[in-house]
């Protein structure tokens, strides 16, 4: 049927409306779109422009700061050629009156007659030849031909030689010379100028060495009043000179020259804002001990934050102390044929076909499934293992009064560790589990100090050590399968520095071969175990040197300055790991303390591998905004961060010690950057 004119006119009608809708949306959609590109464009311009700005800001502080570093030298400068000439004045009026006092002695017999005596004789000591020669002024040969007849007698008695003496009467020394001898060998070449000019010249050398340490002290002095008298007129600070100063010391930390962009900048003030309501609150962990803090850490927004982000590797950590003490109670003790005994207080383990025997001091191994299933409350007993398994305690202080006996309990529980972590099985398993845990803390690569155990079999057999390095190849290569974006492992071959030196070389012999057969896998050498009253680095040079001997390459990973006896032999260890060329510095507690070895572990581009928990809870420091490396990273010297041994710290993964470091080393200073730096460290 014909459509009426009014049913056409309102289809049209219809159709304008629609197509006036869709031109409205297309017209909405196109001002948004300039708007956002607009935007865009806007907030490019303006960003390029204040970097251009901060830049322009940057250069002119510098051409300040040269400015005045080139005005403060020259006033130096002209502080120390004053003092020096001022010392050259006056050693010259003590050289001039020391000579015209010369001349008096020679006019006194018995005074010039006991000199005599004591500079012949002197050059007879000092030339010790059997025939000498004699010069000496004209007016003075009476004099010497005494001195030697009383003289040879007391010599030849001293010395047990004949001497044969010479008095030259045909060379006198000048007339006009103050007094003395020159005394020659029998061929003349060797002489020994015994005047009294020459002894002055020797006083006066002496006396100049003195009288450098004084100018010194002067030109600080007179430096200082020089510097005094310019500020004189500078009495009310500039702010501008101020905020300068301010820019260049936060310039100078760790991550002051990283650049962040817009969304890294907001993220930056919001950290900065967390982290002030987190010092103001009542309890500020950085400030307590970990085992009290740990609740409050947790519960920190910045800690969260810290959780999720990419930390790149940890490169402090220690084979035995790679997974949590729960998976090791509620996996590894619940497998079959484990068994359990108490040797001091602390538990040991051991998986076997049969009952082991009886070790001295031990209880009687019992199989840990039947002492579980008769505790009457499993929850209760596998909550006991955990304990003794950690250092963890609710009041450390009490529990471990001293850094004895902390490290005592330290040990003990590695080897209560290692008898289930050295079982085959196990070991693979919690490798496995420790690579896993890292990985959820969002860590890609590690470096584990692995140590000289022995992987045991259920009958009581062992594999060699080259079955270890299989392991960890193996176990990675799997994990990798799982989990591309991991990076991988590499093993850092130790031994406890208690041992002596043929230990050591044998075990570097050994790394070097296994480095050949494994480079991909093998790291390097350390020395490991407590420092305090052990073998320093230096007690090992010999075997130490072994690799430059045989010109193998092998690089050194040393725990160096984990004390805080200063000025002991061990405190010397940083030096020590320096001077063998140390790729890393693990602890590196004592660094601040030595500016030396400060300066050249920046200029050698050697980090140090930074464990804020384990300084803390192996009783180094009670304070971490008292930590040492707070000196380091306000200086930018190379860090990483570091965990240790997070299995007995009751930790997981690299996030508490990265909470540590940022809130309470770093305080208000570390920023988005601090982080971005610490992480591209560890890579």
């Amino acid at each position: 049927m014909a459509l009426s004119d009014a049913d056409v006119q309102k289809q049209i009608k219809h159709m304008m409306a629609f197509i006036e809708q869709e031109a409205n949306e297309k017209a909405e959609e196109i001002d948004a779109k300039a708007e956002e590109e607009f935007n865009i464009e806007k907030g490019r311009l303006v960003q390029t422009q204040r970097l251009k700005i901060m830049e322009y800001y940057e250069k002119k502080e510098k051409q300040i700061e040269q400015q005045k570093k080139i005005q403060m030298s020259n006033l130096m400068n002209q502080a120390r050629l004053k003092v020096l000439k001022a010392r050259d004045d006056m050693i010259s009026d003590m050289l001039n009156d020391a000579r015209r006092r010369l001349a008096n002695v020679a006019r006194d017999p018995t005074r010039y007659s006991v000199l005599m005596d004591g500079l012949v004789l002197q050059g007879f000591y000092q030339l010790l030849e059997p025939k000498v020669t004699i010069r000496c002024r004209k007016q003075d040969l009476p004099l010497v031909q005494a001195a030697v007849q009383k003289n040879i007698p007391i010599y030849k008695a001293a010395v047990k030689n004949n001497l044969e003496v010479r008095i030259d009467q045909d060379n006198f020394l000048p007339p006009d010379t103050s007094g003395g001898i020159e005394i020659y060998n029998s061929d003349g070449k060797i002489k020994v100028s015994n005047t009294l000019e020459s002894r002055l010249e020797l006083l006066a050398q002496q006396t100049m060495k003195t009288f450098y340490g004084i100018s010194c002290c002067v030109t600080a002095l007179l430096t200082l009043l020089i510097l005094t008298s310019v500020k004189e007129s500078e009495r009310i600070p500039d702010p501008y000179q101020r905020e300068l100063y301010l820019k260049q010391e936060a310039l100078r930390q760790i991550g002051g020259r990283m650049k962040l962009n817009v969304e890294e900048c907001q993220l930056d003030s919001y950290l900065h804002k967390l982290k002030e309501q987190e010092m103001k609150g009542p309890h500020f962990p950085p400030a307590m001990h970990f085992f009290k803090a740990k609740p409050y850490i947790q519960k920190s927004p910045v800690f969260k934050l810290l959780q999720k982000m990419p930390k790149g590797a940890i490169l402090h950590i220690h084979s035995a102390a790679l997974a949590s003490v729960d998976w090791l109670v509620m996996n590894a003790t619940y497998r079959s044929n484990c068994y359990i005994c108490t040797l001091r207080g602390r538990v040991r383990f051991k998986f076997s076909a049969t009952q082991p025997l009886q070790r001295s001091n031990c209880t009687e191994w019992r199989l840990l499934e039947d002492v579980r299933s008769k505790s009457g409350d499993v929850s209760a007993f596998d909550k006991s293992l955990m304990r003794n398994l950690t250092l963890f305690t609710e009041d450390p202080d009490v529990a471990y009064p001293t850094q004895d006996e902390v490290w005592n309990q330290f040990e003990q529980i590695f080897d209560s560790i290692s008898g289930l972590i050295n079982y085959a099985p196990v070991f693979k398993d919690y490798l496995y589990q420790g690579l896993l845990q890292l990985y959820n803390d969002n860590i890609l690569y590690l470096e584990v100090r692995a140590g000289q155990s022995k992987i045991y079999k259920l009958d009581g057999t062992f594999y060699d050590r080259e079955w270890n390095i299989q392991a960890y190849k193996n176990v990675t290569k799997q994990f990798k399968w799982e989990h591309p974006d991991f990076i991988g492992i590499r093993i850092i071959l130790s031994i406890h520095r208690s041992v002596n030196t043929t230990s050591v070389k044998n075990a570097i012999m050994e790394t070097i071969e296994f480095q050949k057969q494994y480079p991909e896998i093998i790291a390097g050498f350390d020395l490991v175990g407590r420092e305090d009253g052990a073998n320093s680095i230096w007690y090992f040079r010999d075997a130490l040197s072994y690799p430059t001997e045989v010109k193998a390459k092998l690089a050194y990973f040393f725990h160096a300055g984990e004390t805080d006896l200063y000025g002991t032999d061990v405190d010397r260890n940083i030096l020590d790991a320096l001077l063998f060329n140390t790729t890393r510095i693990g602890h590196g507690f004592a660094l601040a303390h030595h500016p030396l070895a400060k300066e050249l572990s920046r200029k050698m581009g050697v980090p140090v591998e930074v464990c804020p928990i384990s300084n803390q809870v192996l009783k180094l420091v009670s304070d971490l905004r008292n930590h040492p490396a707070a000196e380091l990273m306000s200086e930018g010297h190379p860090m990483v961060v570091s965990s240790d041994d997070p299995t007995l710290f009751d930790t997981a993964g690299l996030s508490y010690d990265f909470y540590e470091v940022f809130v309470g080393l770093g305080g208000l200073s570390a920023n988005l950057g601090t982080l971005k730096e610490l992480a591209r460290n560890s890579i």
